[in-house]
């Protein structure tokens, strides 16, 4: 029983470290993505600046939302980030499942001590 103690304990600390890792990952996607500015004026759908259009765009297309900071423009980029946020999700409930079994294991280890303990002292007893 103290192994499965063990390993749940090890399970929980992975978890941890997991979603850790996710947040930052996360937070540095959110914080390359995120506009300085609120403007609302219309971007050009080539380079994703305001204050022209493709048709006298100069600019080379833009390549990344960490570059225009628009990751409404960049599908595949905003596919990923979304795909991340769903993993942190999903770390966070298996860290959330993992607490609660830790939770009912040490309570259930504090009753299983609790009757070993008694056994052991009916035993000493009878011999």
């Amino acid at each position: 029983m103290q192994k499965q103690f063990k390993k749940l304990e090890q399970g929980k600390r992975d978890a941890e470290q997991t979603v850790a890792k996710k947040q930052h990952w996360v937070f540095e996607l959110e914080s390359s993505f995120k506009s300085l500015e609120t403007s609302k004026k219309p971007l050009c759908s080539n380079c994703h600046n305001s204050g022209h259009n493709k048709t006298v765009c100069w600019f080379a297309p833009c390549s990344s939302a960490i570059i225009c900071k628009e990751i409404k423009q960049h599908p595949e980029e905003e596919k990923y980030f979304k795909r991340v946020q769903s993993e942190l999700k999903a770390a966070k409930t298996k860290l959330k499942q993992l607490e609660l079994k830790d939770s009912y294991s040490g309570s259930l280890n504090t009753f299983a001590a609790k009757v070993q303990a008694n056994v052991i002292t009916a035993i000493l007893k009878n011999t």
